[in-house]
């Protein structure tokens, strides 16, 4: 089984209505039916808040931190994916832009 973890702001929950990114609830909520852990990796102080929203929308996390943990994927707005080439990566990072800013 893979640990997968997710960013919070504007990968779960937008941050400027505070609603669910649509379909992430329903994606949560199937990974927790099949057994896989529900970890969150937020640089949010308000981890209780995080918490208790998420319990709200029917998911129950099974972590919810601010430390970087030892996991197999990490699912976030910000995230660029390294495939090993430097060159690509530098044009990754120039042209780099949230979902949520396109």
């Amino acid at each position: 089984m893979k640990t997968i973890a997710f960013d919070y702001d504007d990968t779960i929950i937008l941050e400027k209505t505070g609603e669910p990114v649509p379909g992430m609830i329903n994606l949560l909520k199937a990974l927790k039916k099949a057994g896989i852990p529900i970890i969150i990796i937020t640089a949010n102080p308000n981890k209780d808040n995080i918490y208790s929203t998420l319990v709200s929308y029917g998911v129950e996390p099974d972590l919810v931190t601010n430390n970087k943990l030892p996991v197999d994927i990490y699912v976030c707005d910000r995230t660029i994916t390294f495939d090993g080439n430097v060159k690509n990566l530098i044009k990754k990072i120039k042209n780099f832009k949230s979902w949520t800013n396109k």
